[in-house]
């Protein structure tokens, strides 16, 4: 594969701009949804489900981030929520970093397909000859972005922990995500625009991505490591394009979703009539999921107050991952919820129904029609992950309801060759292994470790 450069400029603000777009219908949904959420949540508690379903109710009616119109009432009430509240709620990925002592820079890749991805670089806090840095490379999960390593203490957040040892921290941004909305010929109000799953991530985003960190950095390899979603679209890519595996050194999975056939989130109930109500759900954002946006700085400062961290705040993210409150700083709770979900494309989690409804590592299933045309047959073929030869370090948890103890070990066994370790984190829910509370003195040493290795 080519190592030209795939685009070199770096911008200030253009990937990190908050766009807000709202109607009218959708903001009497969403004050609705809001005063239940806020006012029952007991009744929530007794019904996982329905507080699901409320919960997508509330954030899914906002369209794309990419128009201008900015509501004046609920600016008035975030105005009115603003007086001593964290600024991070507010601030974008870059500003955050700048605020906490790093220096970092915004850098763009066109993919083939199109798609003009946002990456995020740390600088290192000691200087490293070009050419000679380690270079690391962060990719979120599913509905997450690359504040998700940042969304902490410096001392806490694997990004800035990564920097403060002398590593060139990169941090990928998906395709639909808060800052990677942008494309060449494609507008986020065509539906077009969200055809896409973690195919196109791993076939077209991570070695654009890849090729352009290693161009840019003069290095000849780079460390990976991926969290959920992250590592599943790495082992697409490895299938799509086996000679990517010659420019990484070391993949480090955090909580792999790869197989998901038993998983415990309540999305498990919701996976067999994924097809059905996908029509449905693209009514509210023609083909979006879950976006980011003033609407979730909204609910931070809403439902996340600093004297009461009700129900309906604390569970947000963890009600689909896994939830334990003894690893939760709860006073980081209003940014990870004005930063998160970040958004992606229905038809991404349709894949992920798809996923847990087969149980099969597979590309994406349009049906026995059009999978003739794209695929050359009648169903979607697997993606090959038992011909790997990198070397693979696997952290999982106990109280993780994505990746359940029994897919990864089932993708244990099929990439066992290459595995250097297995680490099991009993008390770890999904999200642990980014926002744990005590992930900066349990986990990342032991990250750092395995990385010095290299």
């Amino acid at each position: 594969m080519s190592r030209e450069p795939l685009l070199k400029t770096k911008g200030k603000n253009s990937c990190t701009k908050k766009k807000f777009n709202l109607s009218f219908h959708r903001n009497i949904l969403v004050f609705l949804a809001c005063f239940i959420a806020y006012n029952f949540e007991w009744q929530m508690k007794r019904n996982a489900l329905l507080y699901w379903f409320l919960w997508f109710l509330i954030v899914n009616v906002f369209v794309d981030e990419a128009q201008i119109n900015t509501i004046s009432s609920v600016t008035k009430v975030l105005e009115a929520f603003e007086s001593g509240v964290d600024p991070e709620v507010y601030q974008n990925i870059t500003e955050v970093i700048f605020s906490k002592g790093y220096t970092s820079e915004e850098h763009y890749v066109t993919t083939e397909d199109g798609f003009i991805l946002c990456i995020i670089r740390i600088l290192p806090k000691c200087h490293v000859a070009s050419g000679r840095q380690k270079v690391v490379f962060l990719q979120h999960g599913l509905l997450d972005s690359a504040h998700t390593w940042v969304n902490n203490l410096p001392d806490e957040s694997l990004g800035f922990i990564l920097a403060d040892n002398c590593y060139d921290v990169w941090l990928g941004n998906s395709r639909g995500s808060t800052y990677s909305s942008n494309h060449q010929y494609l507008k986020p109000d065509d539906k077009e625009f969200w055809e896409f799953s973690w195919d196109e991530m791993g076939k077209y985003d991570l070695p654009a991505t890849l090729m352009y960190i290693l161009n840019y950095t003069n290095a000849e390899k780079l460390s990976y490591i991926g969290h959920s979603q992250g590592c599943q679209i790495i082992l697409a890519c490895f299938d799509e394009h086996p000679m990517m595996q010659s420019f990484i050194n070391l993949f480090i999975a955090l909580a792999p979703a790869a197989y998901l056939g038993s998983i415990k989130s309540p999305i498990r109930y919701i996976a067999p009539f994924a097809k059905t109500v996908e029509p449905v759900i693209e009514w509210f954002g023609n083909g979006e999921f879950l976006p980011s946006g003033k609407i979730m700085q909204f609910l931070a400062l809403f439902l996340c107050k600093p004297n009461h961290i009700p129900f309906v705040c604390s569970n947000i993210m963890y009600l689909i991952a896994g939830y334990d409150s003894k690893n939760t700083n709860v006073s980081r709770l209003p940014i990870y919820v004005a930063h998160t979900p970040a958004g992606t494309s229905v038809q991404n989690m349709v894949h992920y129904c798809q996923g847990i409804v087969t149980d099969r590592f597979q590309r994406y299933d349009y049906g026995p029609t059009k999978n003739l045309q794209i695929y050359n047959q009648s169903y979607p073929p697997l993606y090959n992950i038992s011909q790997l030869k990198i070397p693979i370090i696997i952290y999982y948890g106990g109280h993780d309801w994505l990746a359940s103890y029994n897919d990864v070990y089932k993708l244990i066994k099929q990439i066992n060759y290459t595995i250097s370790s297995i680490h099991y984190f009993p008390q770890y829910n999904h999200l642990d292994f980014v926002w744990g509370l005590n992930a900066g003195k349990l986990l990342y040493p032991l990250i750092l470790k395995q990385l010095s290795r290299v």
